[in-house]
Formats: C-alpha cells, structure tokens, sequence
C-alpha cells in the first residue's frame, strides 16, 4: 500500500496509483476514478475548458458527471472509451495481452484505434474485450458485470483463471514479483475468492500450495512457484 503519487508539468497532470493498493480520485468535473494498483491517470491541465479526456494505464473504474456539452472520453493503448454519463470499469495494463471495459450503468461507445472501421456501443451488463495481438475488439454479454469492479473493494475473484493470469493480478495487487519457474503450470486454472485487505499474499500462495498443485518459496517481495 501506500500514497498515489502525482506529478504536474506545463500542460499535463499525472497520478501513479502504487502497487499493492487503490487511489480515490475526484476530477475536476466532479467525475469519480478508483485507479488499482500499478496505474497511472493523465489529463491535460485544461481538461474541461472544451472536453473532458483522460489517458489510462492499467485499470480503473469510472462514475462520469453527465455533461453533454463537454463529452468525457479515456484514451488507453489501442481503445478510446466515449461517454456521457455512466459507470464503467477500464482494464488496460501494459502487459495484458486483453483489454476490457465492462458497463454497469448508462452506455458507452468504443473506437478500435488501430481499425477505425471497428466501433460498438455498449448496454449496461456488457463487456468490450480488445485483443492486442489481432487488434480486434469484441462483445459480450456477462450476468456478473459487478464483479469486475470488485477489486475497489480488495476482492480477488479467481474463476477458472490461468495461472499466468492470476500471477500478474497477485503481483499488482500485493506489490510483489511472482515468477513461475515451471512454464508447464501457466495454464492451470486456478478457482477461489480472496479478499487482499483481509489476506496476506503468504495466505493466498499457502492456500494454492494446500491444493497439491503447486508449490512456492518467497524472500521478502521475491516468490517463485515450481
């Protein structure tokens, strides 16, 4: 855990969410963000003159004041979210082979920027999902849209998710690196539901280890699993 860091130059304002913790934000138009762990939000210093954008790395969700005037946009490696007014969640982080956007209220509309000709509009209890391998964006429905903003809350939802997956979003939430000496154990998929403000990462690799499939050891922030 630990303070966001915030950097200002001439023309633009930068926050770093730290890894192993969540920032609270309030722009200036009223409009609410959650960064998670290993974020960075950026908006110009005249963000709201003429319209609202901002530039997202990693994950986010978004509570949009309603201004139709003023059309509030995210901008994020190979996607541009549009909005009026809603309540989103954005998942872009650098390493991510997919990028999602899930809508719980309102509606968005999306831009391939890599294919201008691709563009979708979503309803609540829809989620976007970019490929950035294909550059294709892609929808569907999904009856547990809540879910993907239920990290604001420490939650950490493990449903049939590869090992490889699980690693990053551990490594993100704890601020720890986790390797996978074993490349054979990538794609295990693993089940369960965590809570990081009540479990220690220790609990959660004790708790993986307990079901015979793997095994770990760990030096200060450093844990191998073999």
């Amino acid at each position: 855990a630990g303070e966001e860091k915030l950097y200002e130059s001439l023309s633009m304002i930068e926050i770093d969410a730290p890894a192993g913790g969540t920032s609270r934000l309030l722009l200036p138009d009223s409009t609410v963000v959650v960064l998670n762990g290993g974020s960075k939000l950026s908006y110009e210093q005249s963000f709201g003159v003429k319209s609202r954008k901002v530039e997202l790395e990693g994950e986010a969700y978004f509570e949009v004041t309603k201004n139709k005037t003023k059309p509030f946009s995210v901008e994020s490696q190979g996607i541009r979210v549009n909005v009026l007014g809603t309540k989103f969640n954005v998942q872009n982080y650098l390493d991510d082979n997919i990028a999602s956007v899930s809508l719980m209220e309102g509606k968005v509309s999306l831009d391939n920027k890599f294919n201008s000709s691709q563009h979708m509009e979503l309803e609540p209890g829809e989620r976007a999902e970019f490929n950035k391998k294909t550059g294709i964006l892609n929808k569907k429905k999904y009856n547990h849209i809540q879910n993907d903003k239920l990290w604001i809350e420490g939650d950490l939802i493990f449903d049939e998710m590869p090992l490889s997956e699980v690693v990053r979003l551990l490594s993100r939430s704890y601020g720890v690196h986790i390797s996978i000496d074993n490349t054979e154990l990538n794609d295990l998929r693993i089940v369960g539901r965590f809570n990081r403000n009540i479990q220690s990462i220790n609990d959660i690799m004790s708790t993986l280890e307990a079901t015979d499939k793997i095994n770990y050891s760990a030096l200060g922030k450093e844990i191998r699993i073999y």
